[in-house]
């Protein structure tokens, strides 16, 4: 009988554990912004880079719009490509804010 109620008191046990655990926590959902790229120059391609992660490039007088950035400090990063000689590098740090749009212009 002691066996009966230890096994029942687990089951029980795992059964409201299971119970409680939620797929995804809407509350957790971290807040999101925006960041655009901006290439100012009339003649040169860039490689576009978001926290040393390379999006892509952008052509000379082109922008970029990337939505769902979450919130905070960002690096980010354009180095010009197609040139001879040493590069074109712009870096800075933005900061996404909460449904808003960060804006990088370079070079």
């Amino acid at each position: 009988m002691r066996r009966t109620l230890y096994a029942i008191a687990a089951l029980a046990l795992i059964t409201s554990a299971a119970c409680n655990k939620k797929d995804e926590d809407i509350n957790n959902v971290p807040d999101k912004g925006a960041i655009r790229f901006i290439n100012a120059s009339t003649v040169d391609r860039y490689n576009i880079y978001l926290d040393d992660y390379l999006f892509g490039n952008l052509f000379a007088d082109d922008t970029a719009f990337f939505p769902d950035i979450v919130i905070g400090a960002h690096r980010v990063k354009a180095e010009q490509i197609d040139v001879f000689g040493t590069p074109i590098l712009r870096q800075q740090v933005v900061t996404v804010q909460k449904d808003s749009v960060a804006t990088f212009i370079f070079p």
